[in-house]
């Protein structure tokens, strides 16, 4: 069972892999929550003035890095929670999501139950710290 996000809020999927993307949406809208997706960082800065819940961050996008990205939109507001994902090097992730802050980081591939958790874990930290936050560490680790 999904832990739900609050009234009227939803999941970012910002990733540039439109077959990724449909993946993702689908492991989520499955459970129960609620996407739209932004296949370039500047589709996702419009989206994310609208407020969404959580972000699932690719870090490699075709435009512009997702660490440029969260810069860009954290100089003048708040960012809701993020769940890096990537295929890059697990030593990059790992650097990209400290610098981002992020509450959990998945290396692709990886299996919807560590998607799940992950999101989980950062939607609800405190009830998640022990079951969800190290499954995705461990799926940084290659």
């Amino acid at each position: 069972m999904s832990k739900p996000l609050a009234e009227g809020q939803w999941i970012l999927i910002v990733e540039d892999d439109l077959d990724s993307a449909e993946a993702l949406a689908f492991a989520l809208e499955r459970v129960g929550y609620r996407t739209r997706g932004a296949a370039s960082a500047t589709e996702a800065l419009l989206l994310l003035d609208e407020r969404p819940g959580l972000m699932l961050l690719d870090l490699h996008l075709s435009d512009v890095g997702g660490v440029d990205l969260v810069a860009a939109f954290q100089a003048s507001r708040p960012l809701p929670p993020v769940v890096v994902i990537s295929a890059a090097p697990v030593e990059v992730i790992r650097s990209a999501s400290e610098a981002l802050g992020a509450a959990a980081a998945l290396r692709k591939p990886f299996s919807v139950q560590s998607l799940l958790d992950a999101v989980r874990a950062a939607l609800d930290p405190v009830a998640s710290t022990a079951t969800a936050a190290p499954r995705a560490r461990r799926q940084t680790r290659g």
